[in-house]
């Protein structure tokens, strides 16, 4: 692994990836529980994503705050990414971030998906079926193309800016 350089993502630490990790180094020995969610929880405390979020520009309280807000009207609209088995990077590193306690990119995918429902809804003037909302297309095969917590987070923030517009707690890009 490198080391943390200000400014630069580490690379990327998924669940999976450090389970792997795990049983590779035991291989043959039972683990207890407790050393494993240790090193799991080391690892993804220093992921990087909190620096990620510095460098793009999240406050994060106020990506919550926003999530309060539409969660009033659109709680039951779900993300499109089944996590149950996840082949797409972009879904592995999204699904490995909503594990346990859901981490900045998971929360960012939620409000993204709350504010494109409300980016429709805003726009037709009908309301949709909460359910089984309309999906962007387009945004979606650009998520998914990404590969790691930077694209995700770049592309994430294009598309809420978008759907929210002044009111999307991100910084507005010229």
């Amino acid at each position: 692994m490198t080391a943390n350089v200000p400014g630069q993502v580490p690379p990327t630490l998924t669940l999976p990836l450090i389970r792997l990790l795990l049983r590779l180094s035991h291989a043959g020995k039972a683990l207890s529980m407790r050393p494993c969610l240790t090193v799991a929880l080391g690892l993804i405390a220093t992921s990087g994503l909190p620096q990620l979020a510095r460098a793009q520009g999240v406050d994060l309280d106020a990506v919550e705050a926003r999530i309060a807000e539409l969660e009033r009207r659109y709680a039951l609209v779900l993300s499109d990414i089944a996590c149950d088995a996840p082949t797409r990077p972009a879904h592995q590193i999204l699904c490995a971030s909503a594990e346990n306690q859901p981490t900045l990119i998971w929360r960012m995918g939620r409000l993204d998906d709350l504010a494109w429902v409300y980016a429709v809804e805003n726009a037709t003037g009908q309301q949709v079926d909460l359910a089984n909302p309309p999906r962007d297309a387009e945004f979606i095969a650009r998520r998914d193309a990404c590969e790691d917590e930077a694209c995700l987070a770049a592309v994430l923030i294009e598309h809420t800016n978008s759907s929210l517009g002044g009111t999307s707690p991100y910084p507005q890009q010229p």
